[in-house]
């Protein structure tokens, strides 16, 4: 019994065909069956060709861990071929098993999320179908009140006729200044009202046609909201039918992936206490997925676990070019006068490459500083890069040092695109960040000082461009020729004129690519945006990891708490609590 449920029900699997075979999981670790311990005595037997004692022989234990080769049944394999999973078959069904729960999850997922938009395709269609009713009852009120308006109106003009009709029979007898102001003659006074009348009955005709439409509108409209709200109804529960499926489901994959994950393959290799060979005699046994425990003769040990050092060795990451020059010829001392001087212009321009470099570096200090102590930053700092405040910091509000640091970088980044970092909360702005750090220590490599001139806002980006040029222009030239009288070129090359190269360093691409023209400073460059989109990765990336983690350890709890509930709750003879009791104490702890 487990949270209520029996063990078979919650262990049965629904039967599932998987649309990608391919995907599942074949088999776990080594093959074959197990195999017995090996029981070391505190010494091993000495080998024939050693005499006496020997101290190497000495049984240890030593515990040896993966960082990089994380394949741990694959080293033991490797060390000693004589290697056996022998829970293999049990490790392997176990993640086919885990992978047929997922792809029934996530199929069960697929229907979920047709059933939601079903239900909300529905859901919207009915309010479509009661705004139109609404819509239609509200034109029908005012129809029906402008047609009984139009009827009073035709009986009050019938009634006005009848006496202009006698009128206009006798209308001699009509004494003079009965209508005053009115010089029609009866006739036309019963003509005009007659006209008046029949435009009266015309507007009526059409106000009792338009309620009669709209009556059969509102009608077939209320029909078809009514089978809508039934649809409706139908689209809800077949959702909620589909999400408790896909809960389900979802629990079970979780349950089956986590006896997966903990079920041990048991590699192990046998070793041979009475072998000639030092690796032989070491029994290696695999804990998960980076661990080895070894036991043997400590010479064996330290041979095995050498061996895992240079398997568990880092990947090289690092790519060197290398340029090669050939030259061809007859004499030798002048080949070396060639070679000598392709290999002053190579140490030459290796010189400029560097120190244009350094040139860059500084204009970013140079401009970063101006910034800090154009924001009273600078000030702040001592020479060990702490900052103290001068003022105390008021209770609810930011630090000076903090309100300091962010006019600090919004001047140098930008406001625009300090804000959109500020309100995604990432952890790129905070002080101790070394990503969006301003320091001058941290632009001691070329690399770092390229990204805060790319991110760098437009106004400040051309300061440092600026700065740079200035340097380029003035001051490398300087210094090469300093470098060409300190390195005793003349010496090497009185035979032939040495060309200067500092005149030349015009730095094209890198102006083209930073220098480009953005209309308003706080405009968020191509670099920028990028970096925002970057900034929400990790930080979703971060949020997900957090989240996952709570519900992890929330549903451990939940869990143990309602099995412990369940344990003490038994009534005698094995039958399970009532249902009354179980929901009482659920909602009270919940």
């Amino acid at each position: 019994m487990n949270a209520g449920l029996p063990l078979r029900q919650q262990l049965a699997l629904p039967l599932v065909t998987a649309e990608q075979p391919d995907l599942l999981t074949q088999r776990v670790g080594l093959p074959d069956t197990t195999g017995r311990p090996v029981d070391y005595p505190e010494f091993t037997n000495p080998r024939p060709a050693t005499e006496g004692f020997n101290p190497s022989d000495k049984v240890v234990t030593r515990v040896a861990r993966l960082y990089f080769f994380r394949d741990g049944h694959r080293v033991a394999q490797i060390i000693n071929r004589r290697a056996k999973s022998y829970n293999a078959q049990s490790a392997t069904m176990a993640r086919q098993l885990a992978d047929k729960a997922r792809l029934f999850a996530e199929q069960t997922t697929d229907r979920r999320r047709v059933a939601e938009r079903q239900a909300v395709d529905s859901a919207a269609y009915s309010r479509e179908a009661e705004n139109r009713l609404a819509r239609y009852q509200s034109e029908l009120a005012d129809a029906s009140a402008a047609a009984s308006q139009g009827r009073a109106d035709v009986e009050s003009l019938q009634v006005q006729i009848k006496p202009l009709e006698a009128e206009a029979a006798n209308a001699a007898s009509i004494p003079p200044g009965k209508y005053a102001g009115d010089t029609r003659t009866p006739q036309e006074r019963l003509k005009a009202a007659r006209q008046e009348l029949a435009e009266k009955q015309e507007l009526l005709s059409q106000s009792e046609q338009k309620v009669a439409t709209l009556t059969d509108y509102s009608k077939a409209t209320l029909s078809a909201l009514e089978a809508l709200r039934e649809r409706e109804l139908q689209q809800r529960e077949t959702m909620n039918r589909e999400q408790a499926a896909d809960d389900r489901a979802a629990d079970h994959q979780f349950r089956l992936e986590l006896q997966a994950a903990t079920t041990d393959p048991d590699t192990y290799v046998e070793g041979n206490p009475a072998g000639f060979d030092p690796v032989a005699q070491v029994t290696i046994s695999v804990i998960g997925e980076g661990l080895l425990q070894l036991r043997g003769p400590s010479k064996g040990v330290n041979i095995v676990q050498s061996m895992i050092n240079e398997i568990d060795a880092p990947t090289g990451q690092v790519r060197v070019g290398i340029h090669t020059v050939q030259i061809n010829g007859e004499n030798g001392q002048d080949m070396e006068q060639v070679a000598a001087r392709i290999q002053r212009y190579t140490d030459h321009s290796r010189f400029l490459t560097s120190q244009s470099g350094q040139m860059l570096r500084n204009a970013v200090a140079f401009v970063a500083s101006r910034k800090a102590q154009e924001f009273g930053y600078l000030g702040q700092m001592h020479h060990d890069g702490a900052v103290v405040s001068p003022v105390p910091a008021v209770p609810g509000s930011c630090p000076p040092e903090t309100q300091d640091f962010r006019r600090y970088q919004d001047a140098f980044f930008g406001a625009e695109f300090m804000q959109q970092l500020r309100q995604m909360d990432s952890e790129l702005t905070r002080p101790g960040n070394k990503l969006l750090s301003l320091n001058s220590m941290d632009t001691t490599s070329l690399a770092s000082s390229l990204f805060l001139t790319a991110l760098a806002s437009n106004e400040t980006r051309r300061e440092i461009l600026h700065v740079f040029q200035q340097q380029t222009m003035v001051k490398l030239p300087a210094d090469e020729f300093e470098y060409f009288n300190a390195s005793n070129t003349q010496k090497w090359y009185h035979f032939r004129k040495f060309t200067l190269l500092a005149e030349n360093a015009r730095f094209v691409s890198l102006r083209g690519y930073l220098d480009g023209e953005i209309a308003g400073d706080q405009t968020l460059n191509p670099v920028q945006r990028e970096f925002i989109k970057l900034a929400q990765i990790l930080k979703s990336r971060l949020v997900n990891e957090v989240e996952l983690k709570q519900r992890v350890i929330e549903r451990a709890l939940i869990e143990e708490r309602v099995d412990r509930f369940v344990h003490n709750n038994q009534f005698a003879g094995g039958s399970t609590l009532d249902f009354t009791t179980f929901y009482s104490w659920f909602i009270r702890e919940f």
